[in-house]
């Protein structure tokens, strides 16, 4: 709530006012998606981005495969996020700390407090960094986006 309560202080706050967040993980993200979640945040109050699973999601409880979800259904989340603040924090004041810590992302608040998430699509540029692949994955398209 840090960036929102320095929103507040620094510009005041109104209704329809948005937060786009992005990981810092997260070096490619494009003006494109930044822009469609913007444009989205207009008629939704929050905006996920994600891209169409590729590979076959395969749920694991104990570590036994309890569920294979149609493929067709599955996306991958990226980022950014965009809510509306003061949606957002009207559900997040009202969870619990343990509610809090279960949260992977921004979006599943607002979901969990009845709002439609609206998905702009992402792009398989945007690639998280989080395995020494990942970054060496980055350093070359860094280096090929350097060549040119």
């Amino acid at each position: 709530m840090g960036a929102i309560n320095y929103i507040h202080d620094q510009f005041g706050a109104n209704e329809d006012d948005i937060l786009v967040m992005h990981d810092a993980v997260r070096p490619f993200v494009t003006r494109h998606i930044i822009m469609e979640n913007i444009r989205l945040a207009e008629s939704y109050k929050a905006v996920d981005t994600a891209i169409g699973a590729t590979d076959t999601i395969v749920k694991v409880e104990n570590d036994e495969v309890s569920e294979i979800p149609v493929r067709s259904f599955m996306y991958q989340g990226q980022t950014p996020q965009t809510v509306n603040i003061p949606a957002f924090e009207a559900q997040y004041e009202h969870m619990t700390d343990e509610e809090r810590r279960a949260l992977s992302d921004s979006a599943k608040v607002m979901l969990l407090a009845g709002h439609k998430v609206g998905i702009a699509d992402g792009d398989e540029s945007n690639m998280k960094i989080t395995r020494p692949y990942d970054l060496r994955l980055a350093n070359a398209i860094a280096k090929e986006d350097d060549d040119v």
